[in-house]
């Protein structure tokens, strides 16, 4: 597989056969008229699926790519981000004063976490969106995330595999008789793992150690699966066992010893998120801005799992993401090299 933005080409859009203005959300004509269509426009965002029908146009476009109608497009965008910064901001402020006032608990530092996240990340999304090509590339690039056959099968696989991961550890649940014997059987459990079963470092983050960390799996790898097979193909598995294991063996090599076993993938997801940002960026296959909002799902979504466990394995987290940059810049590298 050649390593190429394929969302950058305009011919992913349908044919324009209308002869007026118009709105399309998917084969459905909801606004006629250049008044409608020039209001719906000042209300747009990237994240939207309507296209717009513009007489002498061969293609059904977002709004950035019409001239007309781009500039109020894109005042439309900065207003509402700049929006989103003040919310943001205020929610961050409440954060803090709330993590004062309860004399610095750290069980709020990971709320903390997430309002600054989205808050860098708002920021960042209105500085980028004043510049109307980068508009333009997110626009270009989520059309790509929702109609592509590749992204598509990647929401597939990443969705069957973590159903698959439920299933197969219900079973064994119902076998064994409880998950603690099931993480007895076959989980990461530290002493046995020191004492050579190092095939618990594969088979251990398989194993949930709860619903609420299972469907906090599963939420952030149906966020990041369908990105990565998308861009990158299978070159992307092996970054996600690897950084399962090694997230494994760092916790419990090196890890504070304030529980006896390790559970979840999220090492492996986290890896996912770090190769996509950097590799992504990198080599030119995330629009212009792209990585940040995707650096703040991996980042909200190891916070959301550090506050429903009394014990995260955080060394685990941060095992997992360096294993995805590095791998990223492997990629890089190689890539790179062929090109010379």
């Amino acid at each position: 597989m050649t390593l190429e933005p394929k969302w950058r080409a305009l011919d992913q859009f349908r044919a324009n056969l209308d002869d007026d203005w118009a709105v399309w959300r998917g084969s459905k004509r909801t606004i006629v008229g250049l008044e409608g269509v020039s209001d719906y426009c000042r209300k747009w965002h990237p994240l939207r699926t309507e296209l717009i029908a513009c007489p002498g146009e061969g293609s059904l476009l977002p709004p950035p790519f019409i001239p007309t109608l781009a500039c109020a497009a894109q005042r439309g965008v900065i207003a509402a981000y700049k929006r989103a910064v003040y919310i943001w901001a205020a929610l961050v402020i409440f954060w803090l004063g709330l993590y004062i006032y309860n004399r610095f608990d750290i069980r709020i530092l990971p709320g903390i976490s997430i309002g600054f996240a989205l808050l860098i990340t708002v920021y960042i999304e209105l500085r980028t969106f004043r510049y109307l090509p980068a508009l333009q590339e997110r626009a270009l690039f989520l059309h790509w995330l929702r109609m592509d056959h590749r992204v598509r099968f990647g929401l597939a696989l990443s969705g069957s595999s973590i159903a698959l991961i439920g299933c197969v550890q219900l079973l064994a649940v119902n076998s064994i008789g409880s998950i603690n014997g099931l993480i007895i059987e076959w989980g990461g459990l530290f002493t046995d793992v020191r004492a050579g079963q190092y095939w618990r470092l594969i088979t251990g983050p398989f194993i949930h150690s709860s619903p609420e960390h299972y469907f906090g799996n599963l939420a952030n790898i149906l966020v990041i699966g369908p990105i990565a097979y998308g861009l990158f193909g299978l070159r992307s598995l092996p970054v996600f066992l690897l950084g399962n294991i090694v997230g494994a063996a760092a916790q419990i090599a090196i890890g504070p010893q304030h529980h006896e076993a390790l559970t979840g993938i999220s090492a492996g997801i986290l890896s996912l998120f770090a190769f996509v940002v950097v590799a992504g960026t990198a080599l030119g296959l995330l629009p212009r801005g792209g990585g940040a909002p995707i650096a703040a799902c991996g980042i909200v979504g190891v916070a959301v799992s550090e506050l429903m466990t009394n014990n995260p394995a955080t060394l685990a987290h941060l095992s997992g993401v360096a294993i995805g940059v590095a791998a990223a810049w492997a990629l890089v590298l190689f890539e790179r090299y062929k090109s010379i």
